[in-house]
């Protein structure tokens, strides 16, 4: 917002008079937190909440200053200050959910559906990958179809964090949309596996479907999976 105000001084002068910049200080206070977190006592959260709370005063702050310079503004006709007028609101309009969604934290409620993870990215999603090093990721989850040669032959790009188990049924619809017909055969990780995935696919006119099971698998399931076809796939 801050710099978004001194791109405003440019066009507007007179809409960011008496803006104060509190960059700085919130930058100060965000550092102190991290040096808070290394303590991990019951001292060290209450600390931590104050500094959040004083830091949510302070982009409160900014907000109100923001929306009532993009109302000052006048865009004349050019794109440029039309466009800097709406970034102005969005910013803070996003910014006051953020706060909001911060003080919830400070309340005790720390499980927030579809929270804010990204400032830049508002609709990414924390996604868990099962890596050491990185319990989660933020983004999008993307579906990729290939064929045996690797040819890309239908994708979807899904917001939030849909099941892979439940992203096999329309990959192969949307194959059948595109070529004409069924694929002979369909491969996938444990991920998308689940016996009711296995029947509808075959319903569809797949012929073979290797999906490695997860879990404890029955014999007969074994037998099945260790064929040379299963294998191949």
């Amino acid at each position: 917002m801050t710099r978004l105000m001194h791109q405003a001084r440019k066009v507007a002068s007179h809409a960011v008079q008496g803006f104060e910049d509190k960059t700085r200080e919130v930058k100060t206070k965000i550092l102190s937190i991290a040096k808070l977190l290394r303590r991990r006592t019951q001292q060290s959260w209450e600390d931590i909440n104050a500094i959040t709370e004083r830091v949510a005063d302070l982009a409160e702050g900014v907000c109100t200053q923001v929306e009532q310079a993009s109302e000052v503004i006048r865009d004349k006709g050019k794109a440029a200050t039309t466009a800097l007028k709406v970034k102005l609101t969005d910013a803070a309009e996003l910014t006051r959910k953020l706060m909001a969604q911060a003080r919830e934290v400070i309340s005790g409620n720390r499980i927030i559906p579809d929270r804010i993870v990204s400032f830049f990215d508002p609709d990414a999603r924390p996604i868990k990958k099962g890596k050491l090093g990185k319990t989660a990721e933020f983004g999008y989850k993307l579906r990729i179809d290939e064929t045996e040669s690797g040819q890309v032959t239908g994708y979807d790009l899904y917001q939030g964090k849909p099941f892979d188990d439940e992203l096999l049924l329309p990959a192969v619809q949307q194959h059948m949309e595109r070529i004409g017909s069924a694929p002979h055969a369909v491969a996938t990780d444990r991920g998308f596996a689940s016996l009711v995935n296995e029947k509808l696919v075959e319903a569809l006119g797949v012929a073979r479907v290797s999906m490695p099971t997860r879990g404890k698998k029955s014999k007969k399931r074994t037998e099945h999976e260790k064929q040379l076809w299963f294998q191949d796939l």
